[in-house]
């Protein structure tokens, strides 16, 4: 009887070891991915990996060309490759659903109690501009990222709704349109440098409802903004000192939720035009705090009674 519980024993010791080592082997291979995702110099050389095998916890699903993009709760990055393809993260397959129905890509992450926002759980591939990307984030990760690279974003929606998302783009065209959402943009190449290669003028057109929208310290050489407000709010968006603004457009009506009060514009140079006309309902106050160097050759600031402009 004690041979065998000592066999036993013994054998589950050698189980219990050989759980350990396969999971370091594992570990260690998803953070190697992930290290060559997330320090990739160009969407080239992140193609190149996955062609030949650079990449081993990424694997190709079978697809066809597609012109639009709906992602449920799944991390993507989305860049201009020279084909059509979808990888999917063989750590996250078991939860990701990839379905294409006509021209449109559809990702479903089913699992509400499992995200892992360290690496993205699918890549996209694609040789033309998407018409369209709709992104709902997790319900169990606050920010959820995504990433789009490469692309002209001149006919290219990017739809949000519901929670709060987190997008990094190179697109000099940048069309929004958030819905019940918080959104925060960042303006950066896939090398997360701040300053966009190769691109000297952004456009970005932000038409929002009951949102909440954030940019972050964009860096380029020259922008134009027209952001439209549908009971929502413009909480903060920073525009480095060496970046020249043509026009500043912010216009529509505030939202009047108890943490909708306070919005900030930091530029301190000169625009080209700054618009602003804003209203809110009667009895919620807002304030709207502009650097005290940020104004405009042709200058326009309309804005109901409870609604305070303010230089600092």
């Amino acid at each position: 009887m004690r041979k065998l519980s000592s066999k036993l024993l013994l054998a589950l010791g050698v189980m219990i070891l050989g759980v350990i080592v396969w999971q370091v082997i594992v570990s260690k291979r998803v953070i190697g991915d992930i290290e060559k995702i997330t320090q990739g110099q160009s969407i080239e050389q992140i193609q190149e990996l996955l062609r030949t095998g650079g990449l081993k916890t990424w694997h190709p699903v079978p697809c066809h060309p597609f012109s639009k993009i709906k992602l449920n709760g799944v991390y993507a990055y989305i860049l201009k490759g020279d084909e059509y393809a979808v990888y999917v993260n063989n750590y996250h397959k078991r939860y990701t659903e990839v379905t294409i129905n006509e021209d449109e890509l559809l990702l479903n992450f089913f699992n509400k109690d499992y995200i892992d926002a360290s690496s993205p759980s699918v890549l996209i591939f694609m040789p033309e501009d998407p018409s369209s990307v709709y992104c709902t984030p997790s319900q169990n990760y606050r920010f959820l990222p995504y990433k789009i690279y490469g692309f002209s974003g001149e006919n290219t929606l990017l739809q949000c709704e519901d929670g709060g998302i987190r997008i990094s783009t190179d697109m000099p065209f940048i069309h929004l349109n958030p819905k019940n959402n918080t959104l925060w943009l960042s303006i950066a190449g896939l090398d997360s440098t701040s300053r966009i290669r190769n691109v000297q003028n952004v456009q970005i057109n932000v038409d929002m409802e009951n949102s909440k929208f954030h940019l972050d310290n964009l860096f380029a050489d020259h922008v134009n903004m027209d952001i439209r407000l549908q009971e929502s709010v413009l909480a903060d968006m920073t525009i480095n000192s060496e970046t020249e603004i043509g026009t500043l457009s912010l216009k529509g009506t505030l939202s009047t939720k108890d943490d909708f009060k306070t919005m900030k514009i930091i530029h301190p140079g000169q625009c080209d035009s700054l618009l602003i006309q804003l209203t809110s309902a009667p009895g919620h106050a807002a304030k709207l705090f502009l650097s005290n160097g940020l104004s405009g050759r042709f200058e326009e600031i309309d804005c109901s009674e409870n609604v305070v402009v303010i230089r600092e």
